[in-house]
């Protein structure tokens, strides 16, 4: 009965949002991209989403990266996922962690399995602390559990919404969650070598394949490889561990002295434009006004965030990093630089959409936190998208390789991923990188050289 409860008023405030506050504009003959939605107001950030274009992952952000042939291929599996992805960022709150587990008492809501939630002992991660969560459904109950004791800090939904977008594309997933929030902000993890030790030492106990961290913090000193840190994400990386972070969202080049970013071996996400999404203008014709659509004033479906007209003439507010118009951070250049010996393409790696994206925000409905579905945008979204998509790459390696454990085998997920990808057969452009990645695709890459690999290892034909 709660759970039909919390979904009436979830529907009631999507409801008020959109008629109080998010009121589309009409305008005859416009080009519309879904029912019910004009090109105008589709994908507008900060207007309510429809969940069932979350629900059955045919929104068009999920669309362009074929979602809804993905989930038909996993349906034939049984909806299975292989490994277990790390993800690294702002503390949930305990009703966050049972919505992200409980799939809002909707079988199709996308959903993920949090099977260790681990939090630091002190703010300067000597150690591994506290230890929730396990296979399967949890319910965290008060007071036995408290936000406290799940490090939340702050009155925001930036892990949660993380959480929401990668278990969006991969329903059901594996993830180990660490929280790396304090009073002042992110942690500076380039220096606690507690958590990456743990990572590293437990590949093997729980098949991780991916970590995904949505945020990077500024170097105070010169990033020296061989400091301790560096070291221990190289091993983490040699042991088959797709390492990713985003980019940023003001639209300027990425400096080398951005932590996790400016490490060789952790791959940079940036954003693509998923849709045209245009807007209304009064023109004059004979000294008559008249209103047409520009049909990609706002975004320009496969372009790189921050490319539209809306970007282009507003170039200040890109370096705004909380409003439109939304400007995907980059790389400078395709030429590799030289820092302490290393080389690092100087370049993001991939994009995955992230202009006008559905995501979730965290609202007090009466005495409850209920979980709202709203378009929003930033590359820390498109990073645990691709986290998705490597996770699904390796779903299908184990299924090409009959559905036998292959823990102490390296799968080159990033191979994966860059043979899915838009541009993965030609040349890495500065700021698309390899381009976006579709998700069946990476799925019926994995299977494909995992079935290949079965047979070299000896299994039947």
């Amino acid at each position: 009965m709660g759970g039909v409860v919390k979904e009436i008023k979830t529907i009631m405030l999507f409801l008020l949002l959109t008629i109080s506050q998010y009121s589309p504009m009409i305008v005859s003959g416009s080009n519309s991209t879904h029912q019910g939605y004009s090109t105008i107001t589709h994908g507008t950030i900060g207007t309510a989403a429809n969940k069932y274009g979350v629900y059955d992952c045919n929104d068009p952000a999920f669309s362009f990266i074929n979602c809804p042939e993905w989930l038909k291929m996993n349906n034939n599996n049984k909806g299975k996922i292989y490994g277990t992805t790390v993800i690294i960022d702002q503390g949930l709150r305990r009703e966050q962690y049972n919505f992200l587990e409980e799939n809002l008492g909707d079988s199709r809501y996308p959903s993920i399995d949090i099977i260790r939630y681990l939090t630091p002992k002190d703010s300067s991660g000597k150690s591994i602390g506290k230890i929730y969560g396990g296979v399967g459904e949890d319910n965290l109950k008060y007071p036995q559990v408290t936000d406290n004791d799940l490090e939340y800090k702050y009155d925001k939904d930036h892990g949660v919404m993380v959480s929401f977008a990668f278990g969006t594309l991969a329903r059901g997933a594996k993830v180990i969650y660490i929280p790396a929030m304090t009073d002042m902000g992110f942690q500076d993890l380039s220096r606690q070598p507690a958590i990456w030790e743990w990572i590293l030492n437990n590949i093997d106990t729980y098949d991780i394949r991916v970590i995904s961290m949505s945020w990077t913090i500024q170097y105070l000193k010169e990033i020296n490889p061989t400091d301790q840190v560096p070291v221990l994400l190289k091993k983490i990386a040699n042991k088959g561990v797709l390492l990713l972070t985003s980019a940023g969202n003001d639209g300027k080049y990425k400096g080398l002295n951005q932590f996790p970013y400016s490490l060789d071996v952790v791959k940079g996400v940036g954003s693509v434009d998923h849709e045209n999404r245009g807007k209304a203008k009064i023109a004059y014709w004979n000294g008559i006004p008249y209103t047409y659509i520009d049909p990609d004033y706002y975004s320009i479906k496969g372009a790189f965030s921050g490319s539209s007209e809306e970007a282009r003439t507003n170039r200040d507010g890109c370096y705004n990093r909380e409003t439109p118009p939304f400007c995907s951070s980059y790389g400078e250049s395709l030429s590799s630089v030289y820092l302490n010996g290393q080389v690092k393409p100087n370049r993001n790696d991939f994009v995955m959409p992230g202009n006008g994206v559905p995501g979730v925000k965290w609202v007090q409905v009466g005495f409850e936190w209920v979980g709202v579905s709203y378009y929003t945008f930033g590359t820390s979204i498109s990073t645990p998208y691709l986290a998705a998509a490597a996770i699904i790459a390796y779903t299908g390696y184990v299924f090409g390789y009959g559905g036998y454990a292959v823990y102490d085998r390296g799968i080159p997920l990033y191979d994966f991923l860059r043979q899915s990808a838009s541009l993965g057969n030609g040349y890495p452009d500065s700021k698309m990188g390899w381009g976006y990645v579709t998700l069946d695709s990476s799925y019926m890459n994995g299977y494909t050289e995992g079935r290949h690999d079965y047979y070299q290892d000896g299994g039947p034909l």
